[in-house]
């Protein structure tokens, strides 16, 4: 993409003759100087870009933070973390499971049972604030009424 666009200016800088412009072409000694001027500050400023682009994105920093023990956001400097991974090549070292296989629920079934009690809260809560008899039973509930006596 550079290429070509450089072409294409260089091209119109060299034979652009517009009268309605008031615009003469440059010739080609100085689309020469151009582009060696392009060529010297385009690879540069473009391996600049690339080093600018990773240091920003965050990778660089959390690489040179995590991976040094006295500049680390951890807690304790990372000691549970290597603690568990000790624990883990302990357990490996003695053919024992790894602690993720020793748990057999079905996560797919956690989440819907998850989605389902938060469907029927969101439900009650709707409920109480849209009818007249969700208010009541709510007041009386909060208030420590048996709804039976008032009735």
């Amino acid at each position: 993409a550079f290429l070509a666009a450089q072409l294409v200016a260089t091209l119109i800088a060299v034979y652009c003759s517009w009268g309605f412009a008031r615009t003469e072409g440059i010739g080609w000694g100085w689309a020469g100087v151009i582009w060696v001027y392009s060529i010297i500050t385009y690879f540069p400023l473009d391996i600049f870009k690339f080093i600018i682009r990773y240091a920003l994105t965050g990778k660089a920093w959390d690489n040179i933070v995590q991976n040094k023990t006295a500049f680390t956001t951890k807690n304790d400097y990372g000691k549970g973390e290597r603690e568990a991974q000790w624990a883990s090549d302990q357990r490996s070292l003695h053919g024992l499971q790894p602690p993720e296989a020793l748990f057999h629920g079905n996560h797919k079934e956690q989440s819907e049972l998850a989605e389902q009690a938060m469907r029927r809260a969101e439900v009650a809560r709707l409920r109480e604030l849209h009818t007249l008899k969700g208010h009541v039973e709510s007041v009386v509930k909060l208030k420590g009424l048996d709804i039976e006596t008032i009735q």
